[in-house]
């Protein structure tokens, strides 16, 4: 997690294995389980995923980012409600 987290509050959009945005892709994955007993963590994860968000409403194009992706962005978070 904390190499995760390196790379991604350089670039919120950094590459994984494959794909523009993947690492922060599967950190929506993991279990809100997980997230309630890492606030602290969820919040630093949550500022990334919002300013990637706004990076990729400002870039003309993003076809190189997974539709897929970027919906589990906007749903990160969404179970803390």
């Amino acid at each position: 997690m904390p190499y995760i987290l390196e790379k991604v509050q350089l670039d919120p959009l950094a590459p994984g294995a494959f794909y523009k945005g993947e690492l922060l892709y599967h950190i929506t994955l993991i279990d809100k389980t997980f997230w309630s007993s890492h606030m602290e963590l969820f919040a630093c994860f949550k500022t990334i995923i919002d300013n990637a968000l706004d990076i990729i409403k400002m870039e003309l194009d993003n076809s190189e980012i997974s539709v897929e992706y970027i919906e589990a962005y906007k749903g990160f978070g969404k179970h803390k409600k």
